[in-house]
């Protein structure tokens, strides 16, 4: 499963200025913290000018909330996308069952601990902004929209029981993921493995698998 965490890296012709100053913003917040980036360190690195920056975001507020919000689904739609390309090519119920393993592992992973809290504190600054909250509701919805969509393309190979309603396990699936950032911050291995062994337990049943 591709690794999705934004690197700085030169400008393309098909990315935008607006682009880079986002994936600059996510890199620095993820380096230093939020609170310590300024202005500047953002334009050096990035190579946009302050004309720019202010085009696109208004202010460095505006461009830390772009970058938030990119920081919350940062994983989640390519591994979306990872389920449905390779749901794709497969064509049996075992091949479908060792790639949910697989993507399971992958989402739960210790190598996902640093974004699984990542997406707690953007939840917490979304409770100081009406509309900053409401992008991150469409971001998160759109997440499970796309996730029902791969679903239901395993349903229609019969990798999947025919009646799982996919867009209401989406909405399950996405809100348990997200309280695994809760047992990261309680920080018991014993309480996490047990986690993580009912909750597969429970995704291949309501998938029946």
């Amino acid at each position: 499963m591709p690794n999705t965490a934004s690197h700085l890296r030169t400008a393309t012709p098909k990315e935008s200025t607006r682009d880079v100053l986002v994936r600059t913003a996510v890199a620095l917040i993820d380096e230093i913290g939020e609170p310590h980036l300024r202005l500047e360190t953002v334009l050096q690195r990035s190579g946009a000018s302050v004309s720019s920056l202010y085009h696109y975001f208004g202010n460095l507020d505006g461009l830390l909330c772009a970058a938030n919000i990119e920081r919350f689904n940062r994983y989640a739609f390519a591994d979306i996308e990872y389920l449905r390309e390779h749901t794709i090519q497969i064509s049996t119920n075992e091949q479908f069952r060792e790639l949910v393993e697989k993507m399971l592992g992958m989402v739960y992973s210790e190598d996902r601990r640093i974004q699984r809290r990542h997406r707690i504190d953007t939840v917490h600054h979304a409770s100081a902004s009406e509309d900053f909250a409401s992008e991150i509701g469409a971001r998160h919805k759109a997440a499970i929209e796309q996730l029902s969509s791969a679903l239901e393309l395993a349903k229609e190979k019969r990798f999947l029981r025919q009646d799982l309603d996919t867009l209401g396990f989406s909405a399950w699936f996405l809100g348990n993921s997200f309280g695994r950032g809760l047992l990261d911050i309680v920080d018991d291995e014993h309480i996490s493995d047990l986690w993580l062994k009912t909750h597969k337990n429970a995704c291949f049943q309501l998938l029946g698998m």
